[in-house]
Parts: C-alpha cells; structure tokens; sequence
C-alpha cells in the first residue's frame, strides 16, 4: 500500500525575525532527513495577533508548505528551532 501525501503548513512564531530565519533554516535541513518536501518558498504572515500571556502586538510569523506522509509531516515538530520559537503544524 501506497502511503497517502498530504499538505501541511509550518507556522513559525516569535518576536525575533533573526531566530525565525534561522529555525527556518534548520527546518529545511531537517525535513531532508524526515522526508518532508517543502513545495513553496515560506510566506510572511501580514496578520497580526498576540500571544497568549502577551501584551505586546509586535510578534513576527512565517509559513512553510510542506508535503508527506502524514506520519513524516508530524516530525517534523521534532526539528531543532531556535528558544523562543513557537511551532505549529496544520495539516490539510
């Protein structure tokens, strides 16, 4: 049986555009060894919210579109990211 691909997004969070570009590019190394195909540059997110807890408004996001396996989309949690950077898988 043929493992079914699916599409996923990666958001990045912080308050450090710095540590988000280098997450990212930990994540791009690791999604080689997991088998994770990113399909599109990463994208900017114009929206703005706060973190819980936060009063500040001034956080910074990132996507990367990512496909696999299910099973490889989530380990891709498991890549090594900057402190501070916040993950979120959301798969399609």
């Amino acid at each position: 049986m043929i493992p079914m691909t699916k599409s996923a997004q990666v958001v990045l969070t912080g308050y450090d555009r710095p540590k988000i570009d280098e997450s990212i590019k930990m994540i791009r190394r690791y999604s080689k060894t997991v088998n994770v195909k990113i399909v599109e540059d990463s994208a900017e997110v114009k929206a703005k919210s706060k973190l819980w807890g936060c009063e500040k408004n001034n956080i910074e996001q990132e996507i990367l579109f990512l496909r696999g396996t299910m099973d490889d989309l989530q380990k891709i949690l498991d890549a090594k990211t900057k402190d501070g950077i916040y993950l979120q898988l959301l798969l399609k």
